[in-house]
C-alpha cells in the first residue's frame, strides 16, 4: 500500500513547520472560509488500498464537506476513492465514483452532519477502493474548504 502525494502535499511536506502559520483567527459562528486544492496525475500504477495525501490543514479547523468537490479526468475503467484523513479514511466523503469526467461533490461522509475540529496538523486523504485499469496523465482536482477556528 502506497502513500502518493498530490502537488500540493509535495509542497507542504517540504515545510510542515510553516503549515501552522495559515491558521487565521476566526469564530465558531462566522470563522474564515478557506480552500485549498491538490492536483493528483494519474501514474499508471494507482491501485486499490492507495492513500493519496491530499493537503495538510493544521489544528484548529473544520473541514467543510458539504463545500467540497473532485473536478477530474476520466481515471480508468473504475477508480472510486473515499475522503477523509489518516485516522478515518471516509470521514468527509463516502465512496466518491471518479472513473469518468466531471465534476463530484463530496456525499455520505461520516462526519458530514457532524464536523469535527481538528485537534492536530492533520493530512486530509483520498483513499482508493477500487482501481482497474488507470489511465496514466490523467489528473483530479480535489478541492477542500476547510474553515479556521481559533
Amino acid at each position: 500500500m502506497a502513500t502518493l502525494n498530490t502537488d500540493t502535499a509535495s509542497q507542504q511536506t517540504l515545510g510542515m513547520t510553516q503549515a501552522g502559520k495559515i491558521v487565521r483567527d476566526g469564530s465558531v459562528v462566522s470563522g474564515d472560509l478557506l480552500h485549498a486544492h491538490g492536483v493528483h496525475t494519474v501514474a499508471g500504477t494507482d491501485a486499490t488500498s492507495d492513500t493519496i495525501r491530499l493537503v495538510y490543514l493544521p489544528a484548529g479547523t473544520w473541514v467543510l464537506p458539504e463545500l467540497c468537490s473532485v473536478v477530474n479526468e476520466a481515471m480508468g475503467t473504475a477508480y472510486t476513492v473515499t475522503i477523509g484523513d489518516e485516522v478515518d479514511p471516509d470521514r468527509f466523503s463516502a465512496a466518491l465514483d471518479i472513473k469518468a469526467a466531471g465534476t463530484k461533490a463530496f456525499a455520505g461522509g461520516v462526519e458530514s452532519l457532524t464536523p469535527v475540529k481538528l485537534t492536530e496538523p492533520t493530512w486530509i486523504t483520498a483513499t482508493a477502493t477500487s482501481v482497474t485499469t488507470p489511465t496514466a496523465g490523467n489528473v483530479a482536482k480535489f478541492n477542500i474548504a476547510y474553515k479556521a477556528i481559533s
